[in-house]
């Protein structure tokens, strides 16, 4: 930083002082042009001062103003450009981050040198920590008010009770299931066909078919939703995660894998058309130790098997996609995943990411695609981020 000194100057010495700064500032201009993109990447520091620190509240908390707020705050965000990328709205970027991740090349998919894997691995919890936190931080940039992402605790049974005026699928919040008559399109609520539309599509063999422009729903069509007794199951897990570290990880170990709850037998892989796709038809039917758990079994609860009426394998509700989060219930469910895992962190000191090197691409110094210099070991603390849970 420069330091000026006012007081009496000769007009020699003034004009040496006025040289010599405009010298300095064209010095530094192409470091500054060179410097921005990358600084435009990184994530803003976060105030960590007791007085300052975020409280993310649970939805079942929440008031009226602040359900009211949390939802035009996502339909602003909805309205704005995109920083990052002018072609997309700021809410579709994070749409299109998400679906980048599913991504994949056919020949090298296996070797973990060849790409990051934020899901059914390791990076799965500190990449979508960033981005909810991306999220988060967007919120309160077009609403100019201290917004918080709540979190849905599944295992509350009121939390999808529609009489309860606190819970997630009401009319004045993320509205209804789908209308059967509709090809299970979302009617009801401020996300509904006609008023919220999807702009970032789904691509693949076995994820276009499920293309629509509006959120399609079939809530507790194809899982049931997390209890008490997973999320405990989870916690006993000891390892943050454990070789192979993929999705066939001792889920007796590894909490990562508990968590995301992917099943043991490999559905998920890199197809012939470079994108991650699962087996035809397999929307994860329920099942003893080869079932989807947590945060899994959410997303089908709420996206369901959308049947077609005729001998074709039914099409996926939005919240099974890549471009899950299209759906806001998304960055509510994401919350709470988030919230397991600093709670996770709490009871197990000095249990950090894994693998810590070896792992490349994914390793705890791997900067997280498409954030910048953001590594999983740089998000592990979250009073570090600014933030709390309620």
């Amino acid at each position: 930083m420069l330091a000026f000194k006012h007081g009496k100057e000769s007009a020699a010495s003034s004009r040496t002082s006025r040289t010599r700064l405009l010298a300095f500032f064209v010095s530094v201009l192409p470091l500054a042009a060179a410097v921005a993109p990358m600084a435009y990447a990184q994530h803003p520091s976060h105030a960590t001062s007791a007085r300052d620190t975020r409280l993310r509240k649970n939805v079942a908390a929440l008031t009226i103003a602040e359900r009211n707020d949390f939802v035009d705050a996502v339909l602003a965000l909805k309205r704005a450009r995109s920083p990052y990328d002018s072609s997309l709205s700021y809410y579709d970027q994070f749409v299109q981050w998400h679906k980048d991740r599913y991504v994949c090349n056919p020949a090298a998919h296996g070797d973990d040198s060849t790409m990051q894997m934020v899901h059914a691995a390791p990076m799965f919890l500190p990449w979508h920590r960033e981005l909810l936190r991306r999220f988060e931080d967007a919120l309160r940039e077009v609403s100019g008010k201290p917004i918080t992402v709540p979190y849905w605790d599944w295992t509350d049974p009121e939390s999808v009770n529609p009489d309860n005026p606190h819970s997630v699928f009401r009319d004045d919040f993320m509205g209804g299931s789908g209308s059967p008559s509709e090809e299970y399109a979302v009617t009801t609520g401020p996300f509904r066909k006609g008023e919220w539309t999807l702009n970032v599509h789904p691509e693949g063999a076995f994820w276009a078919p499920s293309k629509t422009v509006y959120l399609t729903r079939h809530l507790d069509n194809v899982s049931t939703l997390p209890t008490k007794a997973d999320v405990d199951s989870a916690f006993a897990a000891d390892e943050y995660d454990v070789p192979p570290f993929n999705l066939t990880s001792d889920r007796h170990r590894s909490f990562r894998n508990a968590l995301e709850g992917e099943r043991p037998a490999n559905t998920m892989a890199c197809s012939a058309d470079g994108w991650i796709g699962a087996s035809a038809g397999d929307l994860g039917t329920l099942g003893t130790s080869n079932r989807f758990t947590l945060h899994n079994m959410v997303h089908k609860w709420v996206g369901g098997a959308i049947s077609q009426g005729d001998a074709r394998p039914p099409r996926r509700g939005t919240m099974i996609l890549p471009t899950s989060p299209n759906d806001p219930v998304f960055f509510l469910n994401h919350a709470n995943v988030d919230r397991l895992w600093s709670e996770w962190q709490a009871r197990h000191p000095g249990k950090t990411y894994e693998p810590k090197m070896g792992h490349n691409g994914n390793s705890a110094d791997s900067p997280m695609v498409p954030f910048g210099r953001v590594t999983p070991q740089a998000v592990e603390n979250i009073a570090d981020l600014g933030y709390r849970y309620e």
